[in-house]
């Protein structure tokens, strides 16, 4: 693990960002999420060789629920005293310069592009509507960095430490939404904390819970048909 004394800076040099990621697997990890863990996994140690930043994986399972993995993840950010929390469902297709192009944007909490997995495959990003309902964000701006004013969905999110610290434990709770589980909750009590959440739409992950990877590709030709 990281040592938990590390100085945030050593003679005025910025040190690199530590990072927890954690992928909770509850089910066997499907071929194409499990290598693109793997060459991830690969990018991490050499950005870490380069001094850019370090990861240490947690990887829950088999058959624990996610806000139990979740909650175990997010108390090791607090335990080791790291920079960041990253998120990643054992489902997700994520590449290998994701945490490079998250980083770069230093944001609380932000997520890539990725869309439901299930009919009608909306992208897991919200705002509110004049009603004040949280709807998708169907019009999101391509290849740029937005804020998503009702939350987004937590299967890729990379959370700042200081949103954890702040939220206090448990930083997880279950939902009754069947559909989000406990996503827009989390997004919910950080945005009363005063944090915001941000969608990099340069950057895409791909659910593979159906034989078909579900990515922009194939929103944009369902949306033709609406």
């Amino acid at each position: 693990m990281f040592n938990a004394n590390h100085p945030a800076s050593e003679g005025g040099r910025q040190v690199q960002p530590k990072i927890i990621a954690t992928v909770p697997c509850y089910h066997a990890v499907e071929p194409e999420p499990f290598i693109n863990f793997l060459v991830l996994s690969q990018a991490t140690g050499k950005a870490e060789q380069r001094g850019e930043y370090s990861v240490r994986w947690c990887v829950p399972g088999p058959k624990i629920p996610t806000v139990i993995a979740r909650n175990t993840a997010s108390a090791f950010v607090i335990e080791y005293n790291t920079d960041y929390l990253l998120l990643i469902d054992d489902d997700m297709a994520v590449p290998a310069n994701l945490l490079d192009v998250l980083l770069r944007r230093n944001v609380d909490i932000i997520s890539p592009l990725f869309f439901r997995s299930s009919p009608p495959f909306d992208p897991l990003i919200f705002e509110f509507d004049e009603g004040g309902n949280r709807v998708p964000m169907y019009n999101y701006p391509k290849n740029a960095v937005f804020e998503t004013p009702a939350g987004s969905g937590t299967g890729v999110m990379l959370i700042k430490a200081r949103v954890l610290r702040l939220m206090g434990s448990p930083y997880w709770i279950g939902s009754t939404d069947p559909t989000m589980g406990e996503d827009m909750d989390f997004c919910d009590r950080a945005r009363r904390l005063g944090f915001r959440t941000w969608c990099d739409s340069s950057i895409e992950a791909r659910q593979m819970s159906l034989p078909i990877a579900i990515g922009s590709s194939h929103y944009g030709r369902q949306r033709l048909t609406r």
